[in-house]
């Protein structure tokens, strides 16, 4: 698909069509990439029964790490990580 614009000269009035055509891209832009939210530890997840008697949030971490009182492995706090280690242990 071309675009033509029209060129108007203010010195005379004459509307007339640019010599020079530009291609215009059919396709949608291609949407940004989201930004991931960082993961956060939750005090709610420690009365939770499936993470109840193993589950301890890292104290002073900046990265909100959650720590497995059975085994003693630091990972990330997300949700989806605790569920994961819950199975395995």
């Amino acid at each position: 698909m071309f675009q033509i614009n029209l060129v108007m000269d203010s010195s005379t009035g004459y509307v007339g069509d640019d010599p020079i055509e530009e291609e215009v891209s059919s396709s949608p832009k291609a949407p940004d990439k989201k930004e991931r939210t960082k993961k956060t530890f939750q005090l709610a997840w420690l009365g939770l029964p499936e993470f109840k008697g193993w589950l301890q949030q890292v104290p002073g971490n900046k990265y909100q790490e959650a720590n497995c009182k059975c085994c003693g492995v630091i990972f990330n706090a997300g949700k989806s990580d605790l569920i994961k280690h819950a199975k395995l242990t």
